[in-house]
């Protein structure tokens, strides 16, 4: 399945937001890179989330043109996960994975 990790970075951090995209076959591997990624970097993270495909891949444009969307499922700040729900104080996140296969492998996120 695929994943991506959003980190939020801490204001005084010289980096804003991230998206990473990982490769893994259950949410408890995904869980563990994302807590791999949060140890290398912890004094800068404000928060991090593990967003889930949800959907297929549209082609709504043109030829060559593709997204997926992500939606967040677990969020993390400094005191451990919990699922991404209103019920735990935190806001809807989902987030387009755009690319263009022209051969420019050119890959970019925007808020969906």
């Amino acid at each position: 399945m695929k994943y991506v990790i959003y980190t939020d970075y801490k204001a005084n951090s010289p980096k804003s937001y991230n998206y990473e995209a990982i490769e893994a076959k259950t949410l408890e591997e995904a869980i563990e890179k994302a807590d791999a990624l949060w140890n290398a970097e912890a004094d800068s993270i404000y928060l991090m989330r593990i967003m889930k495909k949800v959907g297929k891949v549209e082609t709504p444009y043109h030829a060559g043109y593709k997204f997926e969307t992500y939606e967040a499922i677990l969020c993390r700040r400094s005191y451990g996960w919990h699922r991404n729900t209103t019920e735990n104080a935190e806001g809807s996140h989902r987030v387009n994975k755009n690319w263009l296969t022209n051969n420019r492998n050119e890959i970019w996120y925007e808020i969906a």
